[in-house]
């Protein structure tokens, strides 16, 4: 083997182990937020009572076919509407939107 191939393969093993380590340091961070979001949210829900709602989301669950028990909460601080959860799903909707 010549000296370029060597170089070649060292600064490619170097880039992939940067790579590694960047995607890690982003998931690491995306699941520590997602966490601290998750805390923060839970003390502060208080679930939807609204019929409208609630009636608007049961014909859209069977529009979709979804079969899954989904509970719609309502929060103040939050600016837009968003899905948490991957086993217990939730709605949540900032106040204001009600």
């Amino acid at each position: 083997m010549n000296i370029e191939a060597i170089n070649i393969n060292n600064y490619t093993k170097i880039m992939f182990y940067i790579w590694i380590i960047g995607a890690l340091y982003l998931a690491i961070k995306s699941i520590y937020k997602q966490i601290i979001f998750h805390s923060k949210i839970q003390n502060i829900t208080y679930i939807v009572t609204d019929e409208v709602i609630i009636k608007s989301l049961q014909e859209q669950k069977k529009a979709l076919n979804i079969k899954r028990d989904i509970n719609v909460f309502k929060v103040d601080g939050l600016s837009s509407p968003a899905l948490i959860g991957i086993i217990k799903n939730r709605i949540i909707i900032p106040i204001a939107q009600i």
